[in-house]
């Protein structure tokens, strides 16, 4: 609209076409996302590289450099040629809560708050206009006019949310509707509180301090405040919570229930405290079980409830990437299974829908590991062996109890989930061993023993006899199990994975030469029980760092 005029092009040119859009004020933009809404790597266009070396530069004057990435693009798609203006707002509006001022600048007037080089917020903002410096000053006016009746409003909600503990909107959440289906925030709340209740490893977080948490996570959303601002969810019930003398703890981790919104990778998006962490991941995860249990889960691009991003956020935390944790909090210890199965339990009483729905439930939350994991740098592959490492029973044999008992199941469903934390660890460790040829062929020797053993399913092996080896190869293989076992095993309990893949690395030579010289499947049923049993035992412990015919 800032165009004088038409014009017509000479040729079918895309080139010559971006060309003549430019100087009509329309930059073309080819940003592309992921399915959460995250900018792929490489997939910025020249509309976002150009607001975004704007919004930096400006920002870089005043030390602080960090934005809103989400915002960015929000704005980005809002405007055809943007250009940055510099506004200011009167110094006493900082008395508020910080996340008063944030969400007003960001979410009402999309605008970028502006931080010193200690990232204390200034009293001044960037908002983004169409076209160049016509009238400038004149449209930075009105920006400044509108924020201050913003933050105005955003004074007088927040002295009227002040005067009401916590405690006195309890009654009224049983009224506020959670998502059909799934009661209200009240009964949320009891779900959370239960949930916490069971016997279940909770990463070694004080139980008090999170019931405590709990029972008032969601009040706020009952005051006029949040209802006005809603980004300013939990935050502005942290902040009610420590002014009439909850624990910090507390107050905490109210605050940072909704972290992350949606992980992109940066720890900084992470909850700091272990209640906080807790907090989020079961929230979480109730919204997750419920919506798959009453039949709610993501179709295609179709995600109303934000599933998807809640299981990256549960991740996020639960992984440990760049070794953040947040707090005291045990990822180690931290087994999502038994959560996932609790949580679900909660919504179904029929034994068969609650199995279907943790399976599809689990399936979902594997597949959103395997597409974070690999934004983040790891192999698909990797990512997948991984994810399949030795447990009792295996994916298989659980998928085939499901199968006779006749419960409906979708394809291959694995059922299993290893702690985020050690999965993403070592899909680390897988990437960096894929490149090695002794890997890669120790990996193919471990996927020919598996299809060795698969076949010879139903068999009983029996325990393996060291003097019933007869070829010098098998006696090779018996002897390195026996010498490297304790070791790999050590690496593995202290989470020294890539030192544990780069032991077994070093077997390549008794593998190749095992299968070169050696008959598993002999006639005599003695020596091939035991060579099965051999081949087993070896299995199993490379099965400890996770299932390596994906990477043969």
């Amino acid at each position: 609209y800032l165009a004088d005029g038409e014009f017509t092009l000479d040729s079918a040119s895309l080139d010559d076409y971006k060309r003549r859009c430019a100087g009509m004020y329309v930059i073309l933009d080819g940003t592309t996302t992921d399915e959460d809404g995250v900018v792929i790597p490489g997939g910025a266009g020249e509309r976002y590289l150009i607001l975004k070396e704007q919004v930096e530069g400006l920002l870089a004057k005043y030390g602080e450099q960090g934005y809103d990435r989400a915002l960015l693009l929000d704005v980005c798609n809002m405007v055809e040629h943007p250009t940055c203006l510099e506004g200011e707002f009167e110094e006493r509006f900082l008395d508020l809560p910080e996340s008063v001022v944030v969400s007003t600048l960001r979410e009402y007037q999309k605008y970028f708050e502006v931080r010193d080089d200690k990232g204390e917020l200034l009293p001044r903002f960037i908002a983004v206009r169409d076209g160049a410096e016509r009238g400038a000053e004149t449209v930075i006016a009105g920006h400044e006019r509108v924020v201050r009746a913003r933050l105005t409003d955003a004074s007088y909600f927040w002295e009227e949310a002040k005067k009401k503990p916590l405690d006195e909107l309890t009654e009224e959440l049983d009224g506020l509707s959670f998502i059909k289906g799934l009661g209200s925030y009240g009964d949320k709340r009891q779900r959370l509180l239960k949930l916490i209740e069971t016997d279940l490893n909770l990463g070694g977080v004080d139980k008090a301090e999170l019931r405590r948490a709990i029972e008032l996570a969601k009040q706020d959303l009952l005051t006029p405040l949040v209802v006005e601002f809603t980004s300013l969810q939990g935050v502005i019930g942290g902040e009610l919570a420590r002014r009439h003398g909850e624990p910090e703890a507390v107050a905490d981790a109210i605050a940072e229930q909704y972290k992350p919104a949606g992980f992109t990778g940066d720890p900084k998006e992470l909850p700091k405290t272990a209640v906080g962490a807790m907090l989020s991941l079961l929230d979480k995860l109730d919204t997750l079980a419920g919506c798959f249990a009453i039949g709610r889960e993501p179709s295609g691009s179709a995600d109303p409830f934000g599933l998807r991003r809640a299981a990256r956020g549960i991740l996020g935390i639960a992984m440990g990437i760049e070794d953040h944790q947040s707090g005291d909090l045990k990822l180690s210890e931290l087994d999502l299974s038994p959560l996932i199965s609790t949580a679900v339990e909660g919504f179904v009483r029929n034994r068969d829908k609650q199995e279907m729905a943790m399976l599809q439930l689990m399936a979902f939350m594997r597949v959103r590991t395997e597409r974070l994991f690999v934004e983040l740098g790891a192999s698909l592959k990797a990512t997948r062996a991984a994810q399949n490492l030795d447990v009792t029973p295996t994916p298989d044999e659980q998928y085939q109890r499901y199968m006779d008992e006749g419960v409906p199941t979708p394809p291959r469903m694995h059922v299993f989930l290893p702690t985020p934390h050690v999965v993403w660890h070592l899909a680390k460790a897988l990437t960096k061993a894929e490149g090695s040829e002794d890997f890669a062929n120790v990996a193919a020797g471990f996927k020919r023993a598996r299809n060795i053993l698969l076949k010879a399913k139903g068999t009983t092996f029996g325990t393996l006899a060291p003097d019933k080896l007869v070829e010098e190869a098998e006696k090779g293989l018996y002897n390195w199990l026996e010498e490297n076992e304790t070791a790999v095993d050590g690496f593995i309990r202290i989470g020294k994975f890539t030192e544990a893949i780069s032991l077994i690395a070093q077997s390549r030579s008794v593998i190749d030469r095992f299968f070169e010289e050696v008959m598993v499947m002999a006639e005599d049923e003695s020596l091939r029980n035991n060579r099965l049993a051999l081949l087993e035992r070896m299995v199993r412990l490379f099965r400890r760092v996770g299932d390596l015919s994906q990477m043969a």
